[in-house]
């Protein structure tokens, strides 16, 4: 089957619950950290590679336990690649040291604050919001190459973790 963006699970629409569904929103920059997906794999996969099928951004944030994470149809972004002042907004937080940093762009997403407000159990018999600090956007995990336009090593800097962006990306 040839990839086109309309059959990558969660790239138009995910869901809310089982039957609420939502459509995606463009997104102009984020970043996505990781120790799983090296720039090799990337090029190998011809971009970010398609992990589950569940289309619920609620498993999605709050996943229940021995929950297999692979299985949602969705990676983590946020808005900085590093930001030692706030360590749970970063890309590079989340790719820990020696993980890697990727920058997608024009792209499609779920800005999780406001879809999830007030959705999440929590616990006592009413809702709670996500975590507000890490300003998540939830992406479709498969991202092809022409999406994504830098790709940078999580470094140990004198101020916190800072990425070294490669001069030489290229995912073709």
């Amino acid at each position: 089957m040839i990839e086109t963006l309309e059959n990558i699970p969660g790239y138009l629409s995910a869901l809310i619950g089982s039957s609420e569904v939502v459509e995606s929103h463009y997104l102009e920059r984020a970043y996505h950290g990781t120790s799983k997906v090296a720039p090799d794999d990337a090029r190998r996969e011809l971009g970010l590679p398609r992990r589950g099928d569940v289309l619920d951004l609620l498993l999605h944030v709050e996943p229940p336990p021995q929950w297999d994470t692979e299985r949602s149809a969705f990676r983590g972004t946020v808005p900085f690649p590093a930001y030692p002042a706030f360590p749970h907004q970063s890309a590079a937080e989340w790719a820990a040291e020696h993980g890697w940093v990727y920058e997608v762009c024009g792209f499609r997403g779920y800005e999780l604050n406001s879809l999830l407000d007030l959705r999440i159990p929590n616990g006592r018999g009413g809702f709670r919001r996500p975590l507000m600090q890490e300003n998540e956007t939830a992406i479709p995990a498969r991202v092809p190459c022409r999406f994504i336009t830098k790709v940078g090593q999580v470094l140990q800097g004198r101020s916190g973790l800072v990425v070294e962006w490669c001069t030489d990306w290229s995912c073709s």
